[in-house]
């Protein structure tokens, strides 16, 4: 392969990262993401829904009127006994799990589950080489900013290209971009493995703690913007 610049945005499992013999850490959450489409008669009204159960956590992305994609997160004994199921069975459990909200639902795709791990890569670039998203790091999927801090990798990353006036190649140009990206992905995913452990814990004080605070949130309009505006990459 020759080129000036190799961009790593092959996912969680990157082959480039891989041929680069980039090291990473990486947590392992010892739980599942199950992951399917479903639809539903009532139709999810183009809303990103999310229950918090007291064993697992459902998150509906609707792909159009009457469709949605799934993320259930669950512990791995749970995920795999989910996994058995058969889709009639799925649905019925799903549909149950946030109390027919949607009413019943209907699985329409393969039911496919994977494990949760947090991987940071130690570096994300290299001579001629950047690593965004997914390759150079991947987060507990519980609120969904996965996609966001890859969007903010890209942002990053074409900024710095197009302002310098150095070749496209310069080694400085990628390390300010690894530069700026790195704390913001690793508080992220930090703030992550924080909120999955607070949600996992059963124990009263803590359901007092979340219950506690998202009624702070939802009451506290400027919060509510603050975090919605961090959480897609706004200042």
């Amino acid at each position: 392969l020759d080129c000036q610049l190799l961009i790593g945005a092959d996912g969680a499992r990157s082959r480039v990262r891989d041929l680069a013999s980039i090291e990473f850490s990486e947590n392992n959450y010892q739980q599942k993401a199950i992951v399917c489409n479903i639809k539903s008669l009532q139709g999810f009204k183009d809303t990103t829904w999310q229950r918090f159960l007291s064993d697992s956590i459902i998150a509906l992305l609707p792909l159009g009127e009457h469709q949605a994609s799934i993320v259930w997160s669950a512990e791995n004994v749970l995920a795999d006994e989910l996994t058995q199921l058969s889709s009639q069975e799925f649905g019925k459990r799903l549909s149950a799990g946030v109390e027919y909200r949607f009413g019943e639902f209907e699985v329409i795709s393969d039911i496919q589950a994977f494990p949760l791990i947090e991987r940071s890569a130690k570096d994300y670039v290299q001579e001629s080489l950047a690593l965004i998203g997914d390759a150079a790091h991947n987060i507990h999927p519980l609120a969904g900013q996965g996609v966001n801090l890859g969007f903010s990798d890209v942002i990053e990353l074409s900024q710095q290209l197009h302002s310098s006036s150095k070749p496209l190649v310069d080694y400085s140009t990628l390390r300010q971009y690894a530069r700026a990206r790195r704390l913001d992905n690793e508080l992220m995913a930090k703030t992550m493995t924080g909120l999955n452990w607070i949600y996992k814990e059963n124990n009263e004080p803590l359901r007092w703690i979340r219950g506690f605070g998202m009624n702070i949130i939802n009451e506290t309009p400027m919060l509510k913007s603050f975090l919605q505006k961090h959480a897609l990459g706004n200042s």
